[in-house]
């Protein structure tokens, strides 16, 4: 394992394939849009069909090539708990890129919730495991993956694919939430077990590549991958980028996060205070940008209603006027702006009372 600063090229390759996972997951999302346009997959023109198959192709190019490649490379300069946490940038890229290649426009709550993802994985960089692994060999393969902790980790996997699995197949009408969870959370749950790929590429570098060991490895981190990948292809033909890209970061981040502290004891190497203050802090900011992600602007904006009417008074009034972002006062002019915006009139039946407390909320206090 290269030793100094390996790890910074390590980062830089894993950032590399997230922008690389973002374009081809948008892709994806494309070629489903394109094909359902209509609403009947079967009456769409040769040509839309066509179209939609290259869009597909690019992806899978995307998945299947590039980014893996571009993982593994980053696996032999860092460990896995350092640049698994750059998963999320995949997120930025969706939100950057989203409106130009799939025709939804990011909210301000997506902002928001990237700007905590790339702070949060600075965080983790600065407090994350930089060493170098300790040397693995024939001898070391066999007492690590007959551990007790390990054999219970991979029965535990085992167990989180099948309920995944059997998610999917779910009456969507009856149980939408399980579905959209085992749909959401299968992907990344599976590719973020990344130990068999970086165990092999540990044997290789000792010069045990044809070894019934490394190939071993090499067949189940093929298996991971291939799995994974199409959870994420049929997530993406159900749901919208955003909610299949966040969820992978999410269940991909914990996998990994599980993984890494059953393998490589990576809490062990957290020698300071400053180092595990720094990993589990950026770790949790990370994972807090990508919950404002799946809420939903809907959900997140009366969930900050609730909030904004609690605040003392003087904390609504701001210098900004009547600028985007600025706590202005709920004056009769804002209010009756807010109402023709919401098409409520003056005269609106009592049924709409709520509604109209509502609007006592600043526009521009909503994200």
């Amino acid at each position: 394992m290269p030793s100094g600063f390996g790890w910074i090229l390590g980062i830089s390759l894993s950032v590399l394939a997230s922008f690389v996972g973002a374009a081809a997951k948008l892709l994806m999302r494309n070629s489903h849009l394109i094909m359902d346009e209509n609403g009947n997959r079967e009456a769409v023109s040769a040509a839309t069909k066509a179209k939609a198959r290259l869009l597909m192709s690019v992806a899978m190019v995307g998945m299947v090539v590039i980014n893996p490649v571009c993982g593994v490379m980053a696996m032999n300069y860092a460990e896995p708990s350092l640049i698994a946490p750059f998963a999320g940038l995949t997120l930025v890229w969706v939100v950057v890129f989203s409106k130009k290649m799939t025709g939804e426009e990011p909210t301000g709550w997506q902002k928001l919730a990237a700007g905590l993802i790339v702070a949060g994985e600075v965080i983790v960089t600065l407090g994350g495991d930089k060493g170098d692994e300790t040397d693995f060999g024939l001898a070391e393969f066999g007492e690590i993956y007959r551990e007790t902790k390990m054999i219970l980790y991979e029965v535990f996997m085992g167990l989180i694919a099948i309920a995944l699995v059997a998610g999917t197949y779910l009456d969507e009408k009856r149980h939408p939430l399980l579905r959209r969870i085992s749909y959401g959370l299968g992907p990344g749950s599976i590719s973020g077990v990344l130990l068999f790929v970086k165990d092999a590429l540990s044997l290789a570098a000792s010069g045990l590549f044809f070894t019934w060991e490394c190939a071993f490895l090499i067949i189940s981190a093929i298996s991971v991958s291939v799995g994974g990948l199409v959870f994420l292809t049929k997530c993406m033909r159900y749901y919208d980028a955003t909610f299949g890209a966040g969820m992978f970061v999410v269940s991909y981040i914990f996998s990994t996060t599980i993984m890494s502290f059953v393998r490589y004891s990576t809490f062990e190497h957290l020698r300071s205070y400053w180092q595990v203050w720094c990993y589990f802090s950026g770790l949790s900011m990370l994972l807090v940008g990508v919950w404002v992600f799946v809420m939903g602007k809907k959900t997140l904006d009366k969930f900050w209603g609730k909030v904004w009417r609690r605040l003392p008074t003087w904390l609504r009034f701001g210098t900004g006027g009547e600028a985007r972002g600025s706590f202005s006062p709920a004056t009769p002019e804002r209010i009756k702006k807010e109402r023709a915006a919401a098409g409520v009139g003056i005269n609106t039946p009592g049924a709409t009372a709520k509604k109209l407390l509502e609007l006592q909320i600043p526009a521009d206090a909503m994200l």
